[in-house]
């Protein structure tokens, strides 16, 4: 009973928010070409976020599988 709480997120999940980052670096390109500095920063900022929710999510998933064996 050491994992009650514990919950694995689904894979899908993880597949989705990667999916958000690619989109939001393209965003970040894009208006960085257009030479609009805020919106850049802003999506450069939310993709740094979504990838380090993904890369923790997926850290977290392995942790967890790896302790119920």
């Amino acid at each position: 009973m050491e994992n009650e709480g514990r919950d694995k997120n689904p894979p899908n999940g993880a597949i989705s928010t990667f999916i958000n980052v690619i989109v939001m670096a393209m965003f970040a390109y894009d208006k960085f070409s257009e030479k609009q500095m805020g919106y850049s920063i802003a999506f450069i900022l939310l993709s740094l976020l979504f990838l380090g929710m993904t890369i923790y999510g997926v850290a977290r998933n392995n942790k967890i599988g790896r302790t119920e064996k």
